[in-house]
């Protein structure tokens, strides 16, 4: 959930309820699993965090970690960015679900599948070539 959604009043809300800004959050973590095939803080999940506790982490600044090694193949540098630039965490500095869409099929024109080496890689590579950044 968006940061907003936890603390309404801290952003300037009176109430706790989903908009366009939140729907940009929520599109940023669908492409982190899209792309990881994991859910965003699952190695917090694993430790048995709740929810809340997650919740109060995203409130403090902490946003996922961008995949390493196969989880993070498919995280080109100019696609992890646009993941960030969807968890903002001022919701009116996200970016519009048109401009996500509008970076996703320039991106989508220059990407090349990664090749798949033998054995776990440590670092994810950059496989967009495109030399524009998104905003």
């Amino acid at each position: 959930m968006s940061t907003e959604l936890f603390d309404p009043q801290r952003f300037g809300f009176k109430r706790s309820r989903r908009t366009i800004f939140s729907d940009c959050y929520a599109l940023g973590t669908v492409i982190y699993e899209l792309l990881s095939g994991r859910a965003p803080f699952s190695e917090l999940r694993k430790l048995r965090l709740t929810n809340a506790v997650i919740g109060m982490r995203t409130l403090q600044g902490d946003r996922p970690r961008r995949p390493q090694g196969v989880e993070g193949i498919c995280f080109a540098d100019h696609v992890w960015e646009i993941a960030e630039h969807c968890w903002k965490p001022k919701p009116r500095s996200r970016p519009s679900a048109d401009q996500v869409l509008q970076f996703l099929e320039e991106a989508s024109g220059t990407w090349t599948p990664p090749l798949m080496l033998e054995g776990p890689q440590t670092t994810a590579p950059s496989t967009l070539t495109s030399s524009s950044s998104f905003m």
